[in-house]
């Protein structure tokens, strides 16, 4: 019985240490919105603008929702007048800039929808950062980004937004 209690000790401390490992990361997001597509279809792309307010870049390495069972990173570029798609490991959010995922460049892809969603249902979106943390945006299904979505900010400067990470 004691071990056990030790290993959910231990294994408590792991989920949470990792949310200090950069205490100045500052990322807000905001005009996120998903796609809003017929409801036979099982994929939709989800959209917003992540800015980095930090003196240091940051890493988004995944995302996820409970709406897909995949949600991916990926961009859109023109090859020879032909648009294509591909799948990124990883994007870059420069210090003090901003990345604006949108249509015709980088984007999050939900795949496999669990359920069909509806104009103006609310979205979680989880983004995942290469120093361990974990922010939660609210994406509003719809038609643009000129629609309301409550976004997130995140200042990892000591305890202060804290209530917006998922561990």
């Amino acid at each position: 019985m004691r071990r056990l209690f030790l290993i959910g000790i231990f294994m408590s401390f792991n989920l949470v240490a990792p949310s200090f490992a950069h205490e100045d990361m500052d990322i807000a997001v905001s005009k996120a919105w998903v796609a809003a597509l017929p409801p036979t279809q099982t994929t939709t792309a989800a959209y917003m603008t992540i800015e980095n307010k930090g003196k240091d870049k940051e890493v988004l390495i995944s995302a996820t929702t409970p709406v897909a069972t995949a949600a991916e990173i990926h961009q859109m570029s023109d090859e020879g007048g032909m648009m294509k798609m591909a799948m990124l490991k990883s994007l870059t959010i420069p210090a003090m800039g901003k990345v604006v995922l949108g249509q015709g460049g980088y984007h999050l892809m939900l795949i496999n929808l669990v359920k069909p969603l509806k104009k103006g249902d609310v979205v979680p979106i989880y983004l995942k950062f290469d120093c361990g943390c974990t922010i939660e945006v609210k994406a509003t299904v719809g038609d643009g980004p000129n629609q309301t979505s409550s976004g997130s900010s995140m200042n990892m400067s000591g305890m202060s937004g804290m209530s917006g990470m998922k561990m």
